[in-house]
């Protein structure tokens, strides 16, 4: 009995040390913003479109869908488009598969400890109805595809000195290599992740993250979609991304980006890796933190789906 309480008792020493020597690889948090992968939400309003209308001209309906803005951005007005298909616009009664919101969709926010939902609005095919006389029941998926400007914003803090490569001074207080800086992203679809710095060179830091797609749809690029949300395969899986700092004069160029601070880059398999450098020949001889921004612009596209049967007239 006691072989077997001193062979269970160097089992737990041994698991006890190990776990000091675990690293802890977790983020830290700045706190800017609520975060989430949830963009713009719609549906389908109640009955709009029912489930089940009459032929030639009996039943007039509406075709409605409400949009809720969960995430963090202001959609600009005529930036949320909306194009049906699965059905003949001619065949039942709708003049147009577009529509077109003319006006803005505020993000969620917090308010005095609070979170305040995102605006609300709608987007309205009225008066559809089936116009042929049927000889036998008929149906149909009316699909609704909504395509959407969104932007993620995310921050980092870089710890920066003149020589990078010089270690352990006195006056050192943050680290020059880290693998898991601190990062806060926005709300959407689009996320920012895996922030990181090494010290690349006498005068240089490497900053690199990565920018992926966390949703259920496709993204394009910025400017891909105007009044339809059809076509433009050319532009998938491209986002504009910009990396930018409030302090004065800090170099950063992105070899991702064309050795430029923004640029439009392709998404591989959901995902793409930046990779950036900051020149600190001009900076201070003691270590500092300093904010990055990180932005990402893009268009969002999704779709939702209803069936509907056509009954024949007697």
């Amino acid at each position: 009995m006691r072989k077997i309480l001193l062979i269970s008792l160097l089992i737990l020493i041994i698991s006890l040390a190990g776990c000091q020597f675990k690293r802890d690889v977790s983020v830290e948090s700045l706190g800017a913003y609520i975060g989430g992968s949830t963009g713009l939400k719609f549906s389908f309003l109640e009955n709009a479109p029912p489930e089940a209308v009459y032929d030639e001209n009996q039943d007039e309906f509406d075709i409605a869908i409400m949009l809720e803005n969960e995430g963090e951005y202001d959609i600009p007005s005529n930036k949320i488009i909306s194009s049906l298909s699965g059905i003949r616009a001619e065949d039942f009664n709708v003049n147009n598969l577009n529509r077109v919101l003319s006006t803005s969709l505020d993000g969620k926010t917090i308010s005095g400890g609070v979170a305040v939902r995102g605006s609300q609005d709608e987007l309205i095919y009225e008066g559809a109805k089936y116009k042929h006389d049927l000889k036998a029941d008929f149906s149909a998926k009316i699909i609704a595809h909504v395509c959407y400007e969104y932007k993620t914003d995310a921050i980092t803090s870089l710890c920066l000195k003149r020589d990078v490569l010089r270690r352990g001074d006195a006056a050192d207080t943050c680290s020059l290599e880290n693998d898991a800086l601190k990062l806060d992203v926005s709300s959407g679809p689009i996320q920012v992740s895996n922030t990181q710095q090494v010290p690349r060179s006498k005068n240089e830091i490497k900053l690199t993250f990565e920018v992926s797609n966390s949703g259920s749809g496709e993204v394009y690029d910025p400017s891909a979609f105007k009044n339809t949300c059809f076509g433009q395969e050319d532009q998938i899986d491209k986002v504009k991304v910009k990396v930018t700092s409030p302090a004065d004069g800090l170099n950063i160029k992105c070899k991702t980006l064309g050795d430029s601070r923004e640029g439009v880059v392709k998404l591989l398999d959901g995902k793409r890796s930046i990779d950036c450098s900051i020149n600190t020949q001009s900076v201070q001889e003691i270590t500092f933190e300093t904010p990055v921004q990180i932005e990402v612009t893009y268009f969002y596209r999704n779709s939702i789906s209803k069936d509907i049967t056509v009954f024949a007239g007697e």
